[in-house]
């Protein structure tokens, strides 16, 4: 805590008052938030990559995969939503949990796409048991197992690059309802 007067004196109809400034600097830890809701939600993201690795046929096991890793992601972001202070803003954790969701919402997505391009394909032709030629569905999941997880690489680069070589200034991020006293 720093404090200093202030050049200026306040005239109010009661009298002459001299001015006080007091500025309060404030760190917060940020452990709970990285082991509780970062970590948490990157293996959530993780998780649901699982999918594109399991074969095709497999559909109960790739909607189960799908379905809860959505919803875990899903309470996750509602078990944060009332552990933290409203703002009419976007913080760092809310575009956190936004790619999150996102991410495994793609994941999900993949495997819906794959289902259908599968079903169009054996509607199409009679599978034939060794095929040499690689379906649409296995190109999908091959593709999908480099993509998506590239780009959730190069975001947490990005992400992590940016909001840990920012300074936290106080004057520019924290501001009053009011007019201060010494203004």
């Amino acid at each position: 805590m720093k404090y200093s007067s202030c050049e200026t004196h306040i005239s109010l109809v009661t009298g002459d008052y001299p001015c006080l400034n007091v500025v309060f600097h404030f760190k917060r830890e940020s452990g709970f938030y990285v082991l509780q809701m970062i970590i948490s939600s990157w293996l959530i993201v993780i998780v649901s990559w699982f999918s594109f690795f399991l074969s095709r046929e497999a559909i109960a096991a790739r909607t189960s995969l799908g379905v809860t890793t959505v919803l875990s992601m899903a309470t996750l972001l509602m078990s944060t939503g009332g552990a933290n202070m409203r703002v009419s803003y976007a913080r760092a954790l809310d575009i956190w949990f936004s790619v999150c969701m996102t991410a495994v919402f793609l994941s999900l997505l993949e495997f819906i796409l794959v289902n259908a391009v599968d079903r169009r394909e054996k509607k199409k032709y009679e599978r034939i048991a060794n095929d040499a030629k690689p379906s649409a569905c296995q190109k999908i999941d091959k593709a999908a197992r480099v993509v998506l997880p590239s780009c959730f690489v190069v975001f947490n680069i990005a992400f992590w690059v940016h909001f840990i070589s920012q300074p936290f200034e106080p004057e520019k991020n924290l501001s009053l309802d009011g007019p201060t006293v010494c203004d």
